[in-house]
């Protein structure tokens, strides 16, 4: 038993770092952003993502991403531009499978998200603010033979490339009763930035 607590010991927690870039589609639903964006509905953009796989079968990682819209209100006369960058964190159970790995995970998530309007009645408007949430993911990697660890040095450097593919749902802590009944100081409203989400990219393992 006291070797056993000396080996978990001497194992670090943090077993490997993956570093990675994606393109990620998005599907808002909100049917008012819909009717001023066209594209939100299915709107492809680039994120990152950095990941720290532990000893145990867990996996945590951050993910941001950017996006930047533009629309037409007030019968197709006044232009508006919507911007918005939604970053998570994930806690994630993950089974190793060979050269494949599997991860299922959540964590909370927030939007930044900014919206200016031109000539609306007369004047120019801007919103903007921040969007709490929940982020549900489930994902694959493939360990690639793009990159391998070089025979002299097989502890430094980069020891792999992976492809991966997830799949995704975020949701936005909005409530649109709220913002009908005029009563936005009680309740959280507004903006929704609720979506479906897959992305697909490249991950190096250090």
């Amino acid at each position: 038993m006291l070797l056993f607590t000396y080996a978990l010991a001497a194992e670090p927690a943090v077993t490997e770092v993956a570093v990675g870039f994606a393109a990620n589609g998005e599907a808002v639903f909100q049917d008012g952003l819909k009717r001023v964006y066209e594209d939100i509905g299915g709107s492809v953009g680039g994120e990152i993502m950095v990941s720290a796989r532990t000893r145990w079968p867990v996996e945590i990682s951050l993910e941001g991403g950017f996006r930047e819209l533009a629309g037409t209100r007030e019968g197709g006369t006044a232009a508006t531009a919507l911007w918005y960058a939604p970053v998570s964190a994930l806690v994630s159970a993950r089974y190793d499978a060979g050269r494949m790995a599997l991860l299922a995970g959540a964590g909370p998530s927030w939007v930044m998200y900014g919206e200016s309007t031109g000539e609306v009645l007369d004047t120019e408007r801007s919103d903007s603010g921040a969007r709490p949430g929940l982020l549900f993911e489930a994902s694959g990697r493939w360990h690639t033979d793009w990159i391998r660890p070089t025979l002299h040095h097989p502890g430094e450097g980069p020891r792999g490339l992976d492809v991966f593919v997830a799949l995704g749902y975020r949701y936005s802590d909005v409530n649109d009763a709220a913002r009908e009944a005029n009563t936005c100081m009680e309740a959280p409203c507004g903006i929704d930035l609720s979506a479906a989400r897959v992305s697909a990219g490249l991950a190096l393992r250090l």
